[in-house]
């Protein structure tokens, strides 16, 4: 072999490898971000916000996922949606992962749009919720932690459902979930909503979640804008379009939207400075602010 044909393969190589290295880091390497917010809370409460695995793998079993989590030592961890992507894989790694989750601290779920693609959507719940995760589909869980009262509403808002069937969209929960909304308002403690659609926390006239009056919401579906630009900002989010405006951190004074990034893929497989995201809020006394 020519030294100038072998060189040519070794640049190649090297390309190749650095390449599928840039890929690994923006795809499969784990970031916990934490934000501090200030609450109605007697001692520091650590929350876990996880959303959109999309049925990816962070180690077997999603084990690496897990030691990431522990490591963070919270007091519970609230899942908003889309854990399952809609062709159903790695079922029973999620179930799996749920199982180990929930021995570690209270976990609390909502679906997204990906579960309520499946024909095996029923099943699946029930599933979860033998693991010990708490399901919430319009209902409010409430827990005291460390001293403090917290109520937790999550929302079943089957926009996944309604696109399966490819009929015109309803929304014939939305009264109901209004009517969990005011619930909620009248509760004393921390009051939490779970929502997986951030564009929700402020949409146009009465129907916007921050009309109402609670403390924290978390969402995800944005998975971050998937591809953020520098100078630019996040290019893309579903449902928000380009330029998304709710897509990763804390927004608004009160109530306070949290959105997560995500974790997995999505219909654009390729995430690019949009690493995937461990969300650590820690709620500490106002009386410290």
């Amino acid at each position: 072999m020519k030294r100038s044909t072998a060189l040519k393969l070794l640049a190649a190589g090297a390309a190749g490898a650095a390449a599928y290295a840039f890929y690994h880091n923006q795809n499969s390497v784990l970031t916990v971000d934490r934000y501090p917010i200030p609450a109605k809370v007697s001692s520091a409460v650590h929350v876990i916000h996880l959303s959109d695995l999309h049925s990816k793998q962070f180690g077997l079993s999603n084990t690496d996922l897990l030691r990431v989590i522990i490591d963070e030592h919270p007091d519970f961890v609230v899942i908003t949606g889309d854990f399952v992507d809609d062709t159903g894989r790695h079922i029973p790694d999620l179930i799996n992962f749920l199982t180990l989750l929930t021995g570690v601290c209270p976990v609390y779920y909502i679906t997204g749009n990906h579960e309520h693609r499946l024909n095996c959507f029923d099943s699946l719940m029930e599933e979860i919720a033998e693991t010990g995760t708490m399901v919430l589909d319009n209902r409010i869980a409430s827990c005291e932690i460390k001293g403090s009262s917290f109520h937790i509403l999550g929302l079943e808002e089957r926009l996944g459902r309604i696109y399966r069937d490819n009929t015109h969209f309803t929304d014939p929960l939305r009264g109901y979930r209004t009517k969990k909304l005011k619930e909620l308002e009248g509760l004393d403690g921390v009051r939490i909503v779970l929502s997986h659609f951030p564009q929700k926390f402020a949409l146009k006239g009465e129907e916007s979640y921050c009309n109402f009056d609670f403390d924290l919401m978390f969402s995800g579906h944005a998975h971050g804008g998937q591809w953020i630009i520098p100078k630019l900002g996040p290019l893309f989010a579903p449902q928000q379009g380009v330029l998304p405006l709710y897509t990763c951190g804390v927004y608004g004074d009160h109530p306070k939207l949290v959105v997560s990034r995500g974790l997995g893929p999505s219909t654009m497989p390729f995430r690019l400075n949009n690493r995937p995201q461990v969300v650590h809020v820690i709620l500490y006394p106002e009386s410290a602010e």
